[in-house]
């Protein structure tokens, strides 16, 4: 068992509001304990941890702000004291600022970059050993931005970001084979922080189903025969 309390256990950062909110939720209300992150211990987090104390009593909430190196490697830190493994790792954390080339601010577009792709990596390397630890699953949320023709010139450092993160994900999933399931999550929801959701797609972790409220494209690994001819590329 991953957790002190038997149940399984998964991370979900960037989960206080929009996509990793309702992600988080629905992991809860599958028996999960889950642990939440956001970059403040607020009133939104107090809210979350509450709403997760309806449907999985152990679950807790760790604050840090992933996307900065050391912050992150402490709340994996913090992770690890709480639990012995992970069975889903959930990457979430990210955010949206205006970049462009012709008005260009090296500082922003480094600040996209920490936020939206190396937040993902920063966590998957420090609950790495968790995670596998379970044979566990790591889901990876990106945009239809990073996909090859769909990057606007208004966010173009974010989308470069996004890019970069559905790479990484491809080859984590060849990396990991066959022991840890990787997949990769695109959507277009400009509005996030006013995303209520629909329930009515899934998330597929591995062999089972989570109920989620996203849309969800299966990245996989080449040499596990669920994983899809994509990632072989």
């Amino acid at each position: 068992m991953s957790s002190p309390s038997g149940g399984k256990v998964a991370v979900v950062t960037g989960s206080t509001a929009g996509i990793g909110h309702a992600i988080a939720i629905a992991l809860a209300k599958k028996n999960y304990i889950v642990i939440g992150n956001a970059r403040r211990e607020d009133d939104r987090a107090y809210s979350l941890l509450a709403e997760l104390h309806q449907h999985s009593q152990h679950s807790r909430f760790v604050p840090g702000d992933v996307s900065s190196e050391s912050s992150a490697s402490e709340f994996c830190r913090v992770v690890g004291s709480l639990v012995s493994g992970v069975d889903v790792l959930i990457n979430n954390a990210g955010r949206t600022e205006p970049t462009s080339i012709t008005s260009f601010d090296a500082g922003e577009w480094r600040k996209q970059f920490d936020a939206n792709f190396f937040s993902a990596v920063l966590v998957t390397n420090g609950l790495l050993s968790l995670v596998q630890k379970c044979h566990g699953s790591i889901v990876n949320v990106s945009s239809v931005r990073g996909l090859f023709d769909s990057g606007r010139e208004g966010v173009m450092a974010y989308s470069a970001a996004k890019a970069a993160l559905n790479s990484f994900t491809k080859t984590l999933a060849k990396a990991l084979a066959p022991n840890v399931t990787v997949n990769l999550s695109s959507r277009d929801l400009p509005r996030r922080h006013t995303w209520k959701g629909l329930q009515r797609n899934k998330w597929m972790l591995g062999e089972k189903s989570v109920q989620s409220n996203a849309s969800s494209t299966r990245t996989k690994s080449p040499t596990s025969q669920s994983r899809s001819r994509k990632t072989r590329q």
